[in-house]
């Protein structure tokens, strides 16, 4: 490979530095998800929708919430942006439960909308 001119160059810094903060939290996550396959013994999946672990909150049942949030274990809430040039979605947050932003840290308490 020929390395006569400098990565920053050629992608920028800004995708420099996207790059590898997307990396870091790649790599972060990955070993949680070797953790629960571990402790899954590599029976079955990681990821599951809401209900399992909140069976009496009634609102984990709404369509809306099943086909676009789940759990990874019991501490990673998903909810993915699904829709194409959309930057924030709206998050239900089970009741009885505390959660926190991966990022900011930020705490959500269940019940709350974000």
């Amino acid at each position: 490979i020929r390395r006569d001119f400098p990565i920053t160059y050629a992608l920028g810094p800004k995708v420099l530095a996207s790059a590898k903060t997307n990396l870091r939290l790649r790599y972060s996550l990955l070993k949680f998800y070797y953790r629960h396959f571990i402790i899954r013994k590599g029976l079955g999946v990681i990821y599951k929708p809401l209900f399992i672990d909140f069976p009496t909150d009634e609102e984990v049942f709404v369509d809306e919430i099943i086909e676009t949030e789940f759990i990874i274990g019991q501490e990673l809430l998903v909810t993915p942006i699904l829709v194409e040039r959309t930057t924030t979605r709206t998050v239900y947050f089970p009741k009885d439960s505390n959660w926190y932003d991966f990022f900011s840290g930020k705490r959500y308490q269940g019940k709350n909308v974000a």
